[in-house]
């Protein structure tokens, strides 16, 4: 027999009340216990009702325990909702307190049923359990969530008010349990449906339960008086998205407890969906022009149909339009654009072909718009639950499904570090341009699948393009494909009131306020040391301080920045396949420090995780102070790389410039390579190796070749034309020289824009502002000298002897830097030349002997205590140069007489090479001229100069065009360009040629003692004016006062004197020590078994005696 609703009903209820009176009837039996039975004390007496209702509950339980939800204590779970819903679930089966405590535990796993367990002894019943769950389990984060998600609740457009009014409900729970109902009854009108929420204001409900009667009562009275329609005529449709002004319903006081708030903020991705938007209020559909598929835009708002003049261009049908120009409005009644004229188009829709006239324009937000013409045309319906449009066409309708929503795709592929954020770029289609429209992510699930977090929110649409924020949550590196799908995009209904959105939490908004203001006082402390020594002079300092107070993002440091620019380095490897190679073994502490540098150029972007088929390995070098550098050993790219012979500054021309400068300003780029970008195509290649991942870099790598070349050539195209007005570019190093300090301030100003302009980062650490004295390569500037670094010169003095040829290379190479300083340096530094010019096969034949223990002293001597001072070229007087030359070394010193007084602008002398010293004198004396004047081009600048040389050969050398040398004829046609620069050349005897003299010859030393002897040809012509020629005949007594005037004789053939040689201990131990190391050395020479030494006559060339 079928039972009506109410039968049942009624049936139901006595089934509940006969369950209930035997429930009471079975509770009420008392059973009794005979007194004879034995007392256990393990058994437990409990009341026959417990036991009675504890059955029921297992019953219950056992039933929908599977439906029950569980908690598991993890970050995702809320645990305010979940006590909630379980309250709630076993309140409907009216388990009191106890019961309750009794049940819970069977849902809990995980962390929560751990967490339970080990505190089992402090809860005892149901309400601790429930504080002391919440205050282990709650966080804040949920919190902030909720409190967003109230801050953008709205109801949605077939959303009743009880489901709106319970799901904000609970938003409020998760929120604060205990949350004043004005806040409550604020935030429900504020996402109240705008048909309902006019009179639910003027009623102004005092709690949330009246606010939920008289909402509902208002909807029932809206449903009365609309009838649904599940058609939409065209000419019905409104308007496409309008956006109604954030309702304030709260007073200052109530806004001091909870978060501020803020409107949507443009491209913002912080927000939450509106909820229940079931179709978008953009509807596209597919056509057909030339075979060309275009997704037009169905707008209802637009009297005629629109297409663009790109789209125009695209079909080539700029020859079919009728000019009319001018401007149009659009439907806002505001936004004016450029009309070109009209054009008639063949349109196919499915297997419809239709005619349309459509306006041509200059942009839009699509590229083709159906307006009400043609609507009104074809008798347009739109469908909107079905998602089609039907068009009435010759007593037929044709159903045309709309397109897919606009689609938001990720533009290239992208890198997120763990639980960091980025701000991607995003390729809409369809959307050209447009402003406010509503973003919808992906769902859940996919976020879920792809480690990523994604909000809604309104965002910007500028040349198909948005820009959206996209979190990495887990502890794990995410890369995201190119064209990954992200979403949609859409205009908001005209029905749709956007509210005021809460910002981020008030830790968030603290932590960003501290961070700008410790940002602040850290340039603040920047530009307090860059002008702490103009303090003396108040107009210098405050000029100085609101320069760069005015470009502070200068000297932020806080970001990495990549410079504008056109040109990105290339590595040009021709068709070379990729060279790898396999990581160098580490251990694990340097692993550890090797992963530390790779995690901060993550998280800087200054590399990417790589899929490259190029690897170099890494290498640690280590530090003065104990902590090791990180370098990428490109050897084997490099050796594949086609050079660039972009042309580089010298150190010399670049410090000569300077020279009559009164204020100078250096400037050290931040990182400077990891500013410069480097070709998409080639990032692959500078792809490193280690034992825990492969990575490439986004930005230029120390370590390539050709970097130095792409710097220098970025930076001069940057600077233009300013570059050698007043300022030097040195790869990273940047200095600015003026006459005057009101230059200098204009100079500063305009580099400072063109930096800021570029996106360049300074180093404030190594940035001296407006000085009058300046460190700039190793040497100090002035206005009238240059000095050595006092810096350089003394980790030169603390150098060691050096025990090896590394370190001999590396102790000539510090101090060959100030070779220009230092008088006669090639004599002094001649026997450490002779052991640091060895190849690597031959290192083993290094030693380190007393001559160059003395020559490394001397030099260390010389830099302590001579007046290292050259002076720049003085711009009207003449230049002195006097040339000398030796046997073995070419020197010369430039020079100006000013004042009478003697300024040394250079010193410069070199050792001759083997061949050189096999040059007849006038050869070797000319030789020392000719390189002198190649070396010194950049301080002569074309400016005459007289010669000064001790070789009277050479007084008209100039004005010769042939000589009896034919080297010196070869030198004069390869020199000719500097040939017109000697005005004289000069002869100045030895013994008044001093300066130049000393940088070829050596000094005699005054230690050492010479005997009053006769040489071998002296004694020869003695021979002929004695009697006698037997020199070994013993003389009669007669002849002794004859000896006594005449001088002594000796035996001096070379036979003897070897002889006398091997008996002297001494010149024994030089000869063996010679002989045994196998060197030529500048004090002695070994000729056939006769030791020599060299010594200098004065006004003579050297000899052996």
């Amino acid at each position: 027999m079928v039972q009506t609703r109410q039968q049942v009903k009624r049936q139901g209820e006595l089934d509940q009340l006969t369950t209930h009176q035997e429930f009471q009837r079975l509770a009420g039996i008392e059973v009794e216990q005979s007194s004879h039975l034995p007392n256990y004390e393990n058994i437990v007496y409990r009341p026959i009702s417990f036991l009675m209702t504890e059955k029921l509950v297992n019953t219950i339980l056992s039933n929908n325990f599977d439906k029950l939800p569980k908690f598991g204590g993890k970050s995702n779970e809320n645990v305010n909702k979940w006590l909630t819903d379980i309250t709630n679930e076993l309140y409907m089966v009216k388990l009191n307190d106890q019961q309750k405590f009794s049940v819970i535990q069977t849902l809990l796993v995980d962390d929560a049923r751990r967490w339970f367990i080990n505190n089992m002894s402090i809860m005892n019943d149901w309400s601790t359990f429930s504080i002391l769950l919440q205050k282990t389990f709650s966080s804040i984060l949920h919190q902030e969530l909720a409190l967003k998600k109230v801050g953008s609740r709205q109801q949605g457009l077939d959303e009743t008010v009880l489901h709106y009014y319970n799901d904000t409900m609970e938003l409020f729970d998760m929120i604060d349990l205990n949350m004043n109902e004005q806040y409550k009854v604020g935030y429900l009108k504020a996402g109240l449906k705008i048909s309902l929420k006019k009179e639910v204001i003027r009623r102004d409900p005092e709690n949330a339960v009246q606010f939920l009667e008289l909402a509902q009562a208002e909807e029932k009275l809206d449903l009365s008086l609309n009838i649904q329609m599940d058609t939409l005529p065209s000419s019905n449709v409104d308007s496409l998205s309008a956006i109604k002004s954030p309702v304030k319903f709260y007073s200052q006081q109530q806004r001091k407890s909870y978060p501020s708030s803020t409107n949507f903020r443009l491209g913002a991705n912080d927000g939450t969906a509106l909820a229940n938007l079931h179709y978008p209020s953009l509807i596209f559909i597919p056509t057909w022009i030339n075979n060309m598929k275009l997704c037009a835009m169905i707008d209802t708002r637009a009297t005629s149909s629109l297409i663009t003049m790109s789209t125009i261009i695209k079909l080539n049908y700029q020859d079919r339009i009728h000019t009319h120009t001018g401007e149009i409005t659009l439907g806002d009644s505001k936004t004016k654009i450029a009309q070109y004229g009209w054009i008639c188009l063949n349109l196919k829709i499915k297997s419809l072909n239709c005619q349309i006239r459509a306006i041509v324009v200059d942009c839009l937000s699509t590229n083709f718009i159906l307006g009400m013409d043609f609507l009104r045309k074809y008798k347009i319906e739109i469908k909107t639950r079905q998602q089609c449009l039907i068009i009435h066409h010759q007593h037929q309708q044709l159903y045309v499904k709309f397109e897919k929503s606009n689609s938001v795709r990720l533009a290239q592929q992208c890198t997120i570090l763990p639980r960091c954020k980025v701000v991607v770029n995003a390729i809409v289609s369809n959307i050209i341009h447009s402003n406010k429209m509503l973003f919808n992510v992906i769902n859940e699930k996919t976020q879920q699948f792809k480690r990523i977090r994604l909000c809604d929110g309104l965002v910007n649409v500028k040349n198909n393009t948005i820009q959206l924020t996209i979190y990495n949550p887990t502890t794990r590196i995410v890369t995201l494909p190119e064209s990954m799908f992200l979403g949609t995009v859409d205009h908001l209904t005209p029905n749709v009131c956007c509210s005021t959105l809460c910002s981020n939490s008030t830790i968030q908004q603290i932590h960003l306020t501290h961070e700008t203001e410790k940002k602040s006082i850290q340039v603040a402390d920047i530009i307090n040391a860059l002008t702490q020594h103009l303090q003396g002079n108040p107009l210098y300092y405050q000029h100085v301080r609101d320069l760069l107070q005015n470009h502070n993002i200068l000297f932020d440091t806080s970001k990495p920045r990549t410079i504008k620019t056109n040109v990105h380095h290339v590595i040009n490897t021709e068709n070379h396949s990729p060279v790898n190679a396999k990581p160098y073994f580490k251990t694990i502490d340097q692993r550890k420090n090797i992963q530390q540098e790779i995690d901060k150029m993550l998280k800087a972007g200054i590399i990417i995780p790589s899929h490259s088929p190029w690897s170099s390995p890494v290498v640690l070098l280590k530090k003065p102070n104990g902590e090791f550098r990180f370098i990428i050993d490109y050897r084997k790219l490099n050796s594949i790389t086609k050079k660039d012979s972009y042309p580089q500054p010298t150190v010399e021309e670049l410090i000569q410039r300077l020279g009559g400068h009164s204020w100078f300003t250096k400037l050290d780029l931040k990182s400077g390579y990891y500013q410069i970008p480097i070709h998409q195509a080639d990032k692959e290649k500078t792809a490193f190796i280690t034992q825990d991942g492969l990575y490439q870099f986004e930005v230029l790598p120390m370590g390539l070749m050709n970097a130095p070349p792409t710097f220098q050539r970025i930076m001069n195209n940057i600077i233009g034309y300013k570059r050698w007005d007043y300022i030097l570019v040195y790869l990273d190093d940047i200095l600015v020289f003026s006459n005057s300090f009101k230059d200098h301030m204009k100079h500063l100003q305009e580099l400072f824009t063109v930096l800021n302009h570029h996106q360049f980062t300074l180093n404030p650490s190594k940035c001296s502002i407006a000085k009058q004295s300046i460190e700039f390569l190793s040497h100090t500037i002035t206005k009238d000298s240059i000095v050595p670094s006092k810096e350089r010169i003394q980790a030169i003095l603390d150098m060691s002897q050096p025990n090896s040829l590394a370190q001999a290379n590396k102790f000539i190479g510090k101090i060959g830097w100030y070779r220009k300083f230092i008088p006669n340096f090639a004599q002094i530094a001649a026997p450490i030349h002779k052991v640091t010019n060895k190849t690597k096969k031959k290192k083993k034949e290094f030693y380190w002997h007393e001559d160059q223990i003395q020559a490394a002293n001397q030099l260390k001597q010389i830099l302590t205590e001579e007046p290292l001072v050259l002076k720049y070229p003085h711009s009207t007087a003449p230049f002195i140069l006097s040339t000398d030359a030796s046997e073995y070394a070419i020197g010369g010193t430039l020079k100006q007489i000013i004042n009478g007084q003697t300024h040394y602008n250079y010193y410069l002398s070199r050792l001759l090479t083997t061949t050189e010293r096999n040059y007849p004198t006038i050869d070797r004396e000319a030789l020392a001229i000719f390189w002198c004047m190649d070396k010194l081009k950049e301080y002569l600048g074309g400016r005459d100069v007289t010669i000064i040389s001790d070789h009277k050969p050479l007084q008209q050398f100039h004005k010769k065009s042939k000589f009896n040398s034919k080297r010196i004829e070869e030198w004069l046609l390869k020199h000719q360009e500097i040939i017109p620069q000697i005005s004289a050349v000069i002869y100045r005897k030895g013994r008044k040629h001093g300066d130049a003299d000393a940088m070829s010859r050596p000094d005699i030393d005054d230690k050492q003692k010479f005997l009053n002897v006769i040489t071998r040809s002296m004694m020869k012509s003695k021979q002929y004016s004695l009697p006698n020629n037997n020199f070994f005949e013993s003389k009669s007594t007669d002849n002794d006062n004859q000896s006594t005037s005449s001088p002594m004789t000796f035996d001096f053939s070379l036979e003897r004197i070897s002889e006398e040689q091997k008996q002297d201990p001494q010149l024994l131990h030089i000869k063996q020590q010679i002989l045994k190391e196998n060197v030529n050395n500048l004090n002695y020479v070994i000729e056939n078994d006769v030791l020599y030494k060299i010594i200098q006559l004065p006004h003579a060339y050297t000899k052996s005696c």
